[in-house]
């Protein structure tokens, strides 16, 4: 497990380097109105916070392209 979230950043490599967009936009990275944006710009000052309005599947996605996983309930129960 990651010592700290996923800041935005980070995100904004994995979208710069997969393309990524979602189907459906409406709620996606509501906090972020230039991740469209190539490469994908975070809003100044943020680098570091946690990212925000992505689903479950789009999670599990970014995890998997960066070499990891979600951890389980039990895992974060125990992080915690």
């Amino acid at each position: 497990m990651d010592a700290a979230p996923v800041g935005m950043a980070r995100f904004a490599t994995y979208l710069a380097a997969t393309g990524y967009a979602p189907a459906d936009e409406t709620h996606f990275l509501r906090e972020w109105p230039d991740w469209r944006a190539r490469p994908p710009r975070h809003p100044r000052g943020n680098a570091t916070v946690p990212v925000t309005g992505v689903s479950l599947g789009e999670a599990r996605a970014f995890c998997a392209w960066a070499g990891g996983r979600l951890p389980t309930s039990l895992e974060w129960q125990a992080a915690a």
